[in-house]
């Protein structure tokens, strides 16, 4: 039997960049951008470095509500140094993982995921919110995916 939070603890540790600079936050940020138009989807995506919003776009008709989410999941992601659609699956098993938690500051939905890089560690997070999280996830993951040409 598979244990999905211990592969997505995997795939998440294997999307690892040599480096990242602001070039690559906007190639990031643009693969988001190239998925969420090659699907259709109502997104708000935001890569986030050192602290400051360096790409952010908003697709389709996405609602303005996206704003404290994208903040919220990015929060959580680095707070977790984990992806927010993994904090989920474990608070799914467990709610006393986000014990004490303020929600509204720290949202734990799929969506946002660390940007790693090797012997740096966690250098930002690449956020997406407007859908179900589950599609957030997909879309966060698979433009760290095709950033690092995989």
């Amino acid at each position: 039997m598979t244990d999905p939070i211990a592969e997505l603890e995997a795939l998440e540790k294997s999307l690892e960049f040599e480096s990242f600079d602001l070039n690559d936050a906007w190639r990031l940020g643009s693969a988001a951008a190239e998925i969420i138009l090659e699907a259709g989807y109502s997104l708000s995506v935001q890569v986030v470095l050192g602290g400051r919003v360096v790409f952010k776009a908003a697709f389709n008709g996405v609602s303005q509500d996206t704003e404290p989410w994208l903040t919220g999941k990015a929060a959580a992601a680095l707070l977790f140094e984990s992806s927010t659609f993994r904090v989920r699956l474990r608070k799914d098993l467990d709610p006393s993982v986000i014990a004490g938690l303020d929600e509204d500051l720290y949202r734990t939905h799929g969506g946002s995921v660390p940007i790693r890089v090797v012997g740096r560690g966690i250098v930002g997070t690449i956020t997406v919110s407007g859908e179900p999280d589950t599609i957030d996830h997909e879309v966060a993951i698979g433009a760290l995916s095709r950033t690092l040409g995989r």
